[in-house]
């Protein structure tokens, strides 16, 4: 008989991945065809088992592209310059958000051609401080407050929260950060301290 209203008749393989169940495996049999000998059985079973597996890697692939387009659409529309420099294989931005062209005056693609971009538009006498945030000289995830030169030669003033990513040596690899621009709030700063 059929194991559910309307399905025909035959053997059923349940599709189990990592214990849990994906999916069923049903064979029809033709009219007058005798049961399903054992060792087709055990055929079914592995074929169950590999499209199983199959199934489970595709949706974990599905859910590793939507978890990727969701982070990139959080990054896109942030207010905060997101970026990733690494040094290893070469010195490169593996990402900069869009809101850097904004704030610099500078776009994603300027910054993915120059590598050394991310250092020539920072004010000269901050420089050694961002290169001492490249070494590792400050704790992975602390802030520090430096200028920024903008493509029309305005200074911004930049929060940069910096991320140190190691490898297995234990040497940095790469850098993540978040920059966000307080030039607004430095100017208010600056002119209550003057009319104080």
């Amino acid at each position: 008989p059929a194991p559910l209203p309307g399905l025909p008749a035959g053997t059923s393989m349940p599709m189990l991945a990592g214990g849990r169940l994906v999916g069923i495996l049903h064979l029809c049999s033709a009219p007058g065809r005798p049961q399903v000998a054992p060792g087709e059985l055990k055929v079914l079973s592995i074929l169950a088992s590999t499209a199983a597996s199959a199934l489970e890697r595709t949706a974990l692939v599905e859910d590793l592209r939507a978890a990727e387009l969701r982070y990139r659409r959080l990054s896109e529309n942030a207010p905060d310059v997101i970026s990733r420099y690494e040094f290893a294989p070469q010195c490169r931005f593996a990402y900069i958000s869009p809101v850097v062209e904004a704030i610099s005056g500078y776009s994603p693609e300027e910054y993915y051609a120059d590598p050394e971009l991310g250092i020539k538009i920072v004010h000269p006498e901050d420089r050694a401080l961002l290169e001492s945030v490249l070494r590792g000289a400050h704790p992975s995830g602390s802030t520090v407050t430096l200028r920024w030169l903008h493509r029309n030669g305005s200074v911004i003033w930049i929060e940069q929260k910096s991320i140190l990513v190691r490898g297995a040596d234990g040497g940095i690899v790469a850098v993540e950060g978040i920059a966000r621009d307080v030039t607004e709030r430095r100017n208010m700063e600056t002119a209550l301290r003057e009319t104080e």
